[in-house]
């Protein structure tokens, strides 16, 4: 849009709550630079989200819901100081600051792992392959 970089990156360094209700995007910038920054991400669920979320270690909560109702629950309870159900996101204390560099080496050595393992049984019942391969009398 018309708001630049940097202006946009103090958005993020002093949010609260990153909120990501996104339909189309499965995993989207947004979500990774308020994790990144040490914000709590409330996101729309999906399988993409839970998966990528299951590996990642780094700063942040990552926190998801599947309707307007539990989005405008998550939200209240977070304003209220309350437990809210989420995903704690961690990384192992190394004694380095988590900065973009480690980011991004932690994401291609989960994007490696994730590619020698390829197809996986999650991206295949994700993408609906797993029945297009059975038709065609492939085992998945």
């Amino acid at each position: 849009g018309t708001v630049d970089d940097d202006r946009m990156q103090s958005y993020y360094g002093r949010a609260e709550v990153v909120v990501f209700p996104s339909f189309y995007e499965g995993f989207g910038l947004p979500i990774v630079q308020g994790l990144a920054y040490g914000r709590t991400v409330v996101a729309r669920e999906s399988p993409l989200v839970t998966e990528l979320a299951a590996g990642y270690r780094g700063p942040g909560t990552l926190i998801t819901f599947s309707s307007e109702r539990t989005l405008v629950d998550v939200l209240g309870r977070l304003e209220r100081g309350e437990p809210v159900a989420g995903r704690p996101l961690t990384r192992a204390d190394t004694g380095r600051a988590w900065t973009w560099d480690s980011a991004a080496s932690a994401l291609l050595t989960k994007i490696g792992a994730l590619v020698e393992a390829c197809p996986s049984p999650q991206m295949l019942r994700r993408t609906g392959l797993s029945r297009g391969l059975m038709r065609h009398g492939r085992a998945t």
